[in-house]
């Protein structure tokens, strides 16, 4: 019975509207093109279809999906006279932490701190204070995290490496691979919405999200971008010619059975 009202909380908190309509900006619409490549790629990297149960392409899907929704924010949304001021706002956050602070930057959104966890191959976990090891690679940083005498000038190399298009995507593509592991080491179903909430909120159980006000919000707005995400990774032709392949569907690898309570039409083990 509270799977089921779970399950019934995310649904509703997911429902996308008939009207919704995904905001791109001309100006990252045009960087998102030119990003598809790196996209794939890191999805390539870093995705293992027999642990997240998605092919590549889908893997590839949500970095997309991510990417767009962290360039338009609920403020944004909820006061779309902001919107020409977001560019301005994103910059002043680059220039902060270049510094040393430890904001998230975009155009993944990610915070140095999230970042140095990457590097140093940790992954949170749920209800300890520690971490499990996760090692990871990073392509393209030149981080040695060692080599740096204090935090302040850590950070402030890893905002450098942040704020660069290409390597925020490898960093992203690296925690949503972190949010795979995290969701199977709390059994439960890898979806877009367990990645989506991961990267926003650090959780990917159903009911945590459905438990958190945030997470539920960015879980519903990111679903407005899931057209427009699969139909720009499906614009590559190498996605196009790879999953007309028979051995490339999702169901081909057989990842372990998993009890989902996600309501979403994506269910768990399938390309979503």
């Amino acid at each position: 019975m509270l799977t089921t009202l779970l399950a019934s909380a995310l649904t509703a908190s997911i429902t996308v509207p008939s009207h919704a309509q995904p905001f791109v900006r001309p100006a990252f619409a045009r960087q998102m093109e030119a990003l598809r490549p790196v996209i794939i790629n890191a999805a390539a990297r870093h995705n293992d279809p027999t642990v997240s149960g998605m092919d590549d392409a889908a893997f590839a899907e949500v970095i997309a999906l991510v990417l767009y929704n962290e360039h338009f924010g609920w403020l944004e949304e909820a006061v779309p006279p902001l919107r020409p001021l977001t560019p301005w706002y994103q910059a002043a956050q680059m220039v902060i932490n270049a510094c040393g602070a430890n904001l998230t930057v975009w155009p993944s959104n990610i915070r140095p701190s999230v970042a140095l966890e990457m590097l140093r191959g940790e992954l949170p976990v749920k209800g300890v204070s520690g971490h499990l090891f996760m090692p990871l690679r990073i392509e393209g940083s030149r981080i040695d995290p060692e080599r740096y005498r204090t935090q302040t000038e850590l950070y402030a190399a890893i905002n450098r490496e942040l704020i660069q298009p290409a390597l925020a995507v490898e960093y992203l593509a690296a925690n949503l691979e972190r949010g795979v592991h995290r969701a199977r080491h709390e059994g439960v179903p890898v979806t877009w919405q367990a990645l989506a909430a991961w990267h926003n909120q650090g959780i990917v159980a159903p009911e945590d999200i459905a438990a958190n006000p945030t997470a539920r919000d960015y879980v519903r707005r990111a679903a407005v971008y899931r057209d427009l995400a699969r139909a720009f990774i499906a614009a590559d032709p190498v996605v196009r010619h790879s999953r007309a392949q028979p051995s490339r569907s999702p169901s081909a690898f057989h990842p372990q059975p998993q009890n989902s309570s996600y309501p979403d039409r994506c269910a768990p083990a399938r390309a979503c």
